[in-house]
C-alpha cells in the first residue's frame, strides 16, 4: 500500500521545507552537517499534505522546519493553500506553525502568517553581538526589525521569542530578557542548548544567569513568567508529582508525531532528522514513498521514564529533582550520549540550575499572604503565578 493510501495516527507533521538558513550559527543543531543545502520538491511537500490528511484524528497540525523556512515563503504559500483545502475536503481541524529567526519578516511574508493564522516562534538569542548572517556581519539588527514588524502586526497568537542560551552567552540571560519585555515580548521561551558542550565554567555562568531571573522577577512580579520555569512553579505551589512510569515527556516523537526530511525519509521528530546522519543508529521511519514504519520507533516511543538516567547510572525515577525536571528529549539524549534513554550529565546540571532558581522564587513569592500579593502584583499576575 503507498504512503498516501494508509490510514494512520500521525498527526503532527514536522515538514522541512528547506536545510538551507542564511545565518550561520555554530551551536544550531542543523549546522552539525555541512551538506544541509537541500530543498523539498514542491510535488513531495503537497504529497506529505495529502498523507497527512490520511490521519485517523480529526485536527491535524504541520510544523514547517528549516534551516529558515521562509527562504521557500513561495513554496509555504503553495502547501498552506493546499492544506487548508485538503482539511476542507477531509473535514479536519488543521492548524500551523513555524519558527525563523526573524530576519526575513517582512511585510509580505507577515501576511501570509496572519492570513493563514500562523503561529510562529521567532527565535532570537539577544546576544549583543547577533547571530552571524551567513553573508557575514551580525542577524541582530535584521532579526530586531523583523521583531517589531510582528509585534506591530494584528497576528494571532501574538509572536513568542525562543531564546537559545549557549555557554557563550549565558551570564547575560538577565539582561537578555529586560531587554524583549522592554520591546513588548510578553512570551519568552527560554532554553539552553542541551546538546552543545557546556564546561563547568559555563556551566556555572547558566547558575549565575538564572538567579539573576529570579531577583529579577522577584523585584517585579508584574514581568511576564519564563515559560520553561512554569511547570516547575507549578509543581512547587500544588506539590504535585511527576508519574514515574510511561513516557518520558508528551513530545509524542515516533508516535503521534513525526517529521519528514527534504529527501522524503521519515524520522521521530525535526531534531531526528540531523542527528540520525551524525550516528548510522537513529530511528528511521521509512519514507514518503515506501510507507510509514512506526514499528521502528521503539527505540524512542517505546522508552519508558523508568528507562532513563544519569550518565553516572542514577535512574531519573531516583533523582531528588526528578518532581520538578522537565527533560524528557530522547533525541538529545540520544545526539549526546548515542542511548536516547541516557540524560547527559550537563543536561542534569542545567535543569537543576533552574530549579534552583524557580525555588528562590517561589520562597520569596510565598511568604506574602494571597491579599498582600494581590496587592502588590494584581490579580491577573497572581493566577499567572498560582496557576502557572
Amino acid at each position: 500500500m503507498s504512503a498516501d493510501q494508509a490510514a494512520h495516527d500521525v498527526r503532527r507533521l514536522d515538514l522541512f521545507v528547506t536545510e538551507a538558513c542564511n545565518l550561520a550559527c555554530d551551536y544550531c543543531f542543523a549546522a552539525s552537517d555541512g551538506r544541509r543545502r537541500g530543498t523539498i520538491p514542491l510535488l513531495q511537500a503537497l504529497h506529505a499534505v495529502d498523507w497527512l490528511m490520511q490521519s485517523r484524528h480529526p485536527r491535524v497540525h504541520i510544523t514547517f522546519w528549516g534551516g529558515e523556512p521562509l527562504l521557500r515563503l513561495d513554496l509555504l504559500r503553495q502547501v498552506s493553500a493546499h492544506a487548508r483545502d485538503g482539511a476542507r475536503q477531509a473535514d479536519k481541524t488543521l492548524t500551523l506553525s513555524m519558527p525563523t529567526n526573524a530576519t526575513l519578516l517582512t511585510n509580505e511574508a507577515l501576511a501570509w502568517i496572519a492570513d493563514n493564522r500562523v503561529q510562529i516562534f521567532l527565535s532570537i538569542d539577544g546576544d549583543p553581538r547577533g547571530r552571524p548572517l551567513a553573508s557575514g556581519g551580525s542577524s541582530l539588527p535584521l532579526a530586531l526589525a523583523g521583531l517589531e514588524r510582528a509585534m506591530a502586526s494584528s497576528m494571532r497568537p501574538a509572536p513568542s521569542v525562543r531564546m537559545t542560551v549557549t555557554p557563550d552567552n549565558a551570564e547575560q540571560q538577565a539582561e537578555t530578557v529586560a531587554r524583549f519585555q522592554q520591546l513588548g515580548v510578553r512570551e519568552l521561551l527560554l532554553y539552553p542548548a542541551m546538546d552543545r558542550p557546556w564546561s563547568a565554567a559555563a556551566l556555572a555562568a547558566f547558575a549565575r544567569g538564572q538567579q539573576a531571573l529570579a531577583t529579577q522577577y522577584i523585584n517585579d512580579p508584574r514581568r511576564p513568567l519564563l515559560k520553561a520555569w512554569r511547570p516547575m512553579l507549578r509543581r512547587l505551589q500544588t506539590g504535585s508529582r511527576r508519574q514515574r512510569q510511561g513516557l518520558p515527556s508528551s513530545c509524542a516523537a515516533g508516535s503521534a508525531l513525526v517529521a519528514l526530511d527534504v529527501r522524503g525519509q521519515f524520522t521521530p521528530c525535526h531534531r531526528f532528522v540531523f542527528y540520525n546522519r551524525d550516528r548510522d543508529t537513529g530511528p528511521t521511519l521509512g519514507s514518503l514513498e515506501h510507507g510509514l514504519d512506526l514499528t521502528a520507533t521503539a527505540l524512542v516511543a517505546g522508552l519508558d521514564i523508568r528507562d532513563q538516567h544519569a550518565e553516572d547510572g542514577t535512574p531519573c525515577v531516583r533523582c531528588d529533582l526528578f518532581d520538578l525536571c522537565g527533560y524528557g528529549c530522547p533525541a538529545i539524549s540520544f545526539a549526546v550520549t548515542g542511548d536516547p534513554a541516557r540524560v547527559p550529565a550537563a543536561v542534569c546540571q542545567l535543569m537543576r540550575a533552574q530549579a534552583d532558581a524557580c525555588r528562590q522564587v517561589y520562597a520569596a513569592l510565598k511568604t506574602a499572604t494571597l491579599q498582600d500579593q494581590a496587592a502588590q502584583i494584581g490579580a491577573a499576575a497572581w493566577r499567572r503565578y498560582h496557576e502557572g
